[in-house]
């Protein structure tokens, strides 16, 4: 009788994971700027973050489109990298398991939704380096949850699916890659990540 495959990659989401990260951060800052409800703005950023998240769009136009939805005639404009820079900070217990991971055999890699200025920020501070691949949407054209972007990074890792393990702090980003068929938690803490990674087998 065959057992389970065994997990031979461990995948991280970015913002939320392995950085300490909220975009309500940038709102809230929005917010106070121009007078204009968190709950108007976030609604307006969702609506536009799938095409900035994959690089269809820049910060510039992305900010022109959330001023028209929430009549703000105030110039928006660079403080996505700059609030990204001022407060994101790296999960150390997080990058700790990713080290380790990788020193036992493991590939690691990452598949975030990452927008041009919080991408620019992290290649520039070496975040990326910690993996062996890192699948960025921004550079992609493609995103969590849709499903061409987990089997396209399973693909170029050279594993199969059932063959992975998928860490995301977003519920809906988890489902999907169980869906993919890939294993996949979600994240709370380091603690409680790598106490269910020792349940899968997966030495840590």
């Amino acid at each position: 009788m065959q057992g389970k495959p065994k997990i031979k990659a461990v995948i991280f989401d970015i913002g939320g994971v392995t950085l300490k990260w909220d975009d309500n951060i940038v709102y809230r800052h929005i917010a106070k700027m121009t007078g204009k409800s968190q709950k108007t703005i976030v609604r307006s950023a969702k609506r536009h973050m799938k095409r900035f998240d994959k690089g269809l769009i820049s910060e510039t136009e992305f900010w022109k489109l959330v001023g028209r939805d929430i009549c703000c005639r105030d110039s928006i404009s660079g403080l996505w990298e700059e609030h990204f820079q001022r407060y994101a900070r790296r999960n150390e217990d997080v990058i700790s398991a990713i080290k380790k991971l990788r020193r036992s055999g493991y590939k690691a890699a990452t598949i975030t939704n990452v927008i041009q200025p919080h991408y620019r920020y992290n290649k520039r501070k070496g975040l990326y380096k910690l993996f062996d691949k890192a699948f960025t949407s921004c550079n992609l054209h493609m995103r969590k949850p849709e499903k061409q972007i987990y089997l396209y990074s399973v693909k170029r890792l050279g594993v199969r699916p059932e063959e992975c393990l998928f860490i995301d702090n977003q519920k809906e980003n988890v489902a999907a890659a169980r869906k993919a068929g890939m294993k996949a938690l979600v994240f709370r803490n380091a603690g409680q990540m790598k106490k269910q990674l020792r349940l899968l087998g997966v030495k840590i």
